[in-house]
């Protein structure tokens, strides 16, 4: 599995591979990177009070008064 992940995902040479120091190579496939935050159920309410949708009658007539629309 890690020759897979350093010969095919990081597509190193055979040479440079087996020259990584185990920590290396686990920081090259992201081990130590930061972990993402799923998105709770507060913040999507908070991002859609922000950020709420149009209706598509709206949408219709922003799109429909575009200068140089050629429809």
């Amino acid at each position: 599995m890690l020759l897979h992940a350093g010969l095919a995902r990081l597509r190193l040479p055979p040479a440079q591979f087996w020259g990584l120091t185990p920590i290396e190579l686990a920081a090259a496939l992201g081990a130590f990177a930061p972990r993402l935050r799923h998105l709770g159920q507060r913040d999507l309410a908070q991002l859609m009070a922000a950020y709420p949708d149009q209706d598509a009658d709206e949408r219709v007539a922003r799109y429909a008064a575009r200068p140089g629309d050629a429809r």
